[in-house]
This record gives structure tokens, sequence and C-alpha cells, in this order.
């Protein structure tokens, strides 16, 4: 299984909406969590993923296209 966490900033006065359209695609779409946080950035979300190529889809396909996402950081998790 591939996790990761997204760190997300939002254009100005976006960071509701951007939360909401996150938190409606959580069912089925490997966005399990999403949570607004203070500081550099607005939210964090973690996602899950059978392989890394799934991940990358999610990535790309799902969050990327959200209007009023300025920056992303992705962090993927690693198994020691």
């Amino acid at each position: 299984m591939a996790i990761a966490f997204v760190l997300i900033r939002t254009l100005s006065g976006h960071e509701r909406e951007v939360y909401y359209h996150l938190h409606r695609l959580n069912k089925g779409s490997g966005i399990s969590e999403v949570h607004p946080v203070m500081g550099h950035y607005n939210l964090i979300a973690k996602i899950r993923a059978d392989t890394c190529e799934e991940l990358g889809y999610i990535l790309v396909n799902k969050i990327n296209p959200i209007e009023g996402i300025s920056n992303a950081e992705t962090l993927t998790t690693m198994q020691f």
C-alpha cells in the first residue's frame, strides 16, 4: 500500500472551498483524510492507494485540478 500526505496551500479566501471539495472526494477516491492546519500550508490530506502509480493518478487527476490550490507538496511514506 502506498500512503502520502499532501500539504496544500490555497489561494487567499479559497480555504473552505478547497477543503469541502477534497472532503467530497473522500469516498472511493483514495483521499482518506483532510484537515485544515495553520502555518505555511492551509490543508493536509492523507492519500491511500494500492500502488505508487495509483497514488500518482490521484494526485494528478483528482487533487491538482482543484481550483483554488496555489501549491501542493507531496510527502510519500516509506517502510523501515
